[in-house]
């Protein structure tokens, strides 16, 4: 059973069953999960083709500035496309009082920073964000897939070293962590979305909360509509609450035409369909979640710390979604070609240009430096600004997953030294009369030739 076998086997073992830890597995630790994601990027990216990588590139550097700056112990877990997804382990109910304000200070500090920067994104481009908390033990693939019996409860949601191509990855499943993704839908232009749990406890915790830090949750937050919400609560209708600083105004935040194109926002401006936040405590009741939460929630009074040698750590070297290739030329005209390991998961044994991974806080530019030279031992040039020719998407059907990616031009400095280090072969083709057949080649390959050959002679020119 390979990796992907592995991840899936687990994945549907945490939602049907749970999964029984070995007797020695740690005790659950609490995390808190942010996701930001841009707002119109597709429709962004098809006015601008050209100038969105940069801005792109700008965002993902902004929001971990934003969110290391108002949140201490903050961490990138993972990219979905245009998505940031981080998480703070949170060890006593004092860090829960200040998460939500401070998701919402990095939520509007980046579309500022990005909208006074590139001032053609403000009628356009803007961000949105969810905050959602979850219950998560550590375990390995091996031990999730064993039936093994242990005294107590098992966990809804795990954490898990992946094995495979990413040394020390890991991963986070359960239905807790799925609620964050599914509610971030409900969240338009900068506007934050809590889950109904996060929302709970923080109601909880209110007469503690507004002394200590000036955050008036019966104040901020609103239920404004009630959803259901695919494989969450049995399909009972889910409260999406939103965290908002004036609701009395909140239909001047809206511009006019939101009104018109999504019903949901027009009730709210109405003010139909908002319900104060301490209904949570008889939804709660209601459904008999009362006790889980609590559970959870007197852990973080009693300030209880993680073992620290168990403590969820994840690798930022490779959690990158978004892929970066250059199309690389000689000074004989000739373009690098390489053959794909006969044993990769994705088109093995087709022809490709080469490929990297973004990593956090890495420029394009330097992705392709660092990648290029550790596959090819190949020295890069650009020739001043860094030129997308096209961009494509992988779909990962093992994975149900899209990945992002930009395709550059680039120019060989030393091409007597290239070598393939990470590929079956190279060779340097004429991008006039390309030989390679169609079914030994990576999609599109020969519109990317042809594209990146058009602007590599204009730039010549």
């Amino acid at each position: 059973m390979d990796s992907e076998d592995v991840k899936k086997e687990i994945k549907t073992r945490v939602q049907k069953e749970g999964v029984a830890p070995p007797p020695d597995q740690p005790s659950p630790e609490v995390l808190l999960f942010f996701s930001f994601d841009l707002v119109n990027s597709t429709k962004y990216k098809t006015l601008n083709p050209t100038d969105w990588p940069r801005i792109f590139s700008r965002f993902f550097e902004l929001i971990q500035d934003s969110m290391t700056k108002w949140l201490e112990g903050i961490h990138v877990w993972k990219f979905i496309g245009d998505e940031v997804v981080f998480y703070k382990s949170i060890h006593n109910v004092k860090q829960l009082y200040s998460c939500v304000p401070s998701a919402s200070m990095a939520l509007n500090d980046t579309v500022n920073r990005i909208q006074q920067e590139f001032p053609e994104t403000r009628t356009l481009l803007s961000l949105r964000a969810s905050v959602w908390i979850a219950e998560v033990i550590a375990t390995q693939p091996g031990d999730a897939l064993r039936d093994k019996k242990s005294e107590g409860a098992t966990p809804r949601n795990i954490a898990f070293n992946l094995s495979g191509n990413r040394e020390n990855e890991k991963d986070f499943l359960g239905p807790d962590i799925d609620v964050g993704f599914r509610i971030s839908h409900y969240a338009p232009s900068r506007r934050l979305v809590i889950s109904a749990d996060l929302a709970y406890m923080l109601y909880s915790e209110r007469q503690k909360i507004k002394r200590e830090v000036k955050f008036d949750i019966e104040k901020t937050l609103k239920v404004v509509s009630y959803e259901e919400l695919k494989g969450i609560w049995n399909d009972k209708r889910y409260p999406i609450i939103w965290y908002e600083k004036d609701w009395e105004h909140i239909e001047n935040t809206f511009a006019y035409y939101e009104a018109y194109e999504s019903p949901f926002i027009g009730k709210i401006i109405k003010g139909d369909s908002l319900t104060d936040i301490d209904k949570i405590e008889k939804i709660y009741e209601d459904l008999g979640k009362t006790n889980d939460v609590d559970r959870i929630l007197d852990g973080l009074r009693a300030g209880k710390e993680p073992q620290k040698e168990e403590k969820i750590e994840i690798t930022r070297g490779n959690l990158a979604e978004i892929h970066c290739v250059a199309v690389c030329f000689r000074e004989n005209n000739r373009l690098l070609v390489a053959r794909r390991p006969k044993g990769k998961r994705r088109y093995p044994g087709c022809w490709e240009f080469g490929c990297g991974q973004l990593r956090v806080s890495e420029t394009f530019q330097e992705c392709l430096n660092r990648s290029y030279s550790e596959d090819f031992g190949a020295k890069l040039e650009f020739g001043g600004d860094l030129q997308p020719v096209r961009t494509f998407v992988i779909r990962d059907e093992d994975q149900k997953r899209e990945i992002p990616g930009i395709i550059f031009l680039a120019k060989v400095t030393n091409p007597d030294e290239v070598t393939a280090r990470r590929h079956d072969e190279i060779d340097w083709i004429n991008p006039d009369k390309v030989e390679i057949k169609e079914s030994e080649c990576v999609p599109d390959f020969r519109l990317t030739v042809s594209m990146a050959w058009k602007v590599y002679k204009e730039q010549k020119k």
